[in-house]
């Protein structure tokens, strides 16, 4: 990959096949009366442990460094990139609560993630 190409979910499923069990999970959900995608997602109680949960220990800051492998599973970059990837093959929940594209200003994210997070220092939160 260079940066001057986005990353891709295909990509990051090809770098870490566990992403791919998880987007076929995701896309096995079929809404129901209670079901909710912050919870299919996120994880409540009751709920299971949701997809975000299982996805952190997979991409990200949050992986763990002995799983090893391709250093652009260790960005905020493959976070977001899953993270938008996931939700949106979550169904909408019974309250019709769109799930957010990535980019779009409503989403956690607010606003296109676009960019090389590796021209910000994160191990000095002082600097």
């Amino acid at each position: 990959m260079t940066s001057a190409s986005p990353l891709t979910f295909d990509e990051l499923c090809r770098l870490e096949p566990g992403l791919g069990k998880l987007a076929e999970e995701a896309a096995l959900y079929m809404p129901r009366p209670g079901y909710s995608t912050d919870a299919a997602f996120g994880g409540y109680p009751g709920h299971g442990p949701g997809l975000k949960g299982r996805m952190v220990a997979l991409v990200g800051w949050d992986r763990p460094r002995v799983r090893g492998g391709d250093p652009i599973l260790f960005s905020g970059l493959a976070h977001h990139t899953a993270y938008s990837a996931l939700l949106n093959l979550l169904p909408p929940d019974e309250e019709g609560d769109a799930v957010t594209e990535a980019g779009d200003p409503s989403s956690d994210f607010g606003g296109d993630f676009g960019g090389d997070l590796d021209e910000f220092d994160f191990a000095d939160p002082d600097a």
